[in-house]
């Protein structure tokens, strides 16, 4: 529990900076045109803390050899996005639906999986703060060496459909991004 403590910090932490950057850049200074409303932009911040929970909470379950249960969070967060992401194309609802669905995915994996396995953990789940910094020192090589090649991975996951949308089309972006999550 000490890293999930502190991966949550770090979550709430990194969440809390890419809010501030979406109240400054407001929509309307991005580095790239992403031809994105402003008001997506704030989404960022929650889906990061969102995503780092369920990964957090992944590793755990990876770490308690759980994998009946990594196999239900992985099956309702997908279906949960690709239904609302349907749902939201079937009646023509612009690429919010997009948004909007992995926001959802990623909610509803979550409350499920704290609602089936750490109910019961709550209780011992105290964050004190002098506890998180010495557990923090203790653990402090992991982000070390796990951060620079997550952060590899994710960037040549995100960085091609950041190029596409910048140069190409929505609808050719997200033709890619459909063809790229049947692979």
């Amino acid at each position: 529990l000490a890293l999930l403590k502190i991966a949550i910090c770090l979550s709430f932490i990194i969440s809390t900076i890419f809010f501030f950057i979406a109240l400054l850049l407001n929509g309307n200074s991005l580095p790239i045109d992403l031809k994105i409303s402003g008001r997506y932009l704030f989404l960022v911040p929650i889906s990061v803390i969102f995503m780092s929970l369920l990964l957090s909470l992944n590793y755990l379950l990876v770490r308690h050899q759980d994998f009946v249960m990594i196999s239900k969070l992985r099956v309702i967060q997908t279906l949960t996005t690709s239904s609302i992401q349907i749902i939201f194309g079937i009646i023509s609802i612009s690429f919010s639906g997009l948004v909007f669905g992995t926001l959802m995915g990623q909610i509803i994996a979550l409350f499920y999986v704290i609602k089936q396995k750490f109910i019961s953990v709550r209780k011992s789940f105290g964050l004190q703060l002098s506890s998180i910094k010495k557990e923090f020192i203790e653990y402090q090589r992991f982000p070390k060496y796990s951060l620079p090649g997550s952060f590899a991975n994710a960037s040549a996951t995100e960085l091609p459909l950041i190029f596409i949308a910048s140069n190409f089309s929505l609808t050719l972006t997200g033709i890619y991004g459909m063809a790229f999550r049947l692979l």
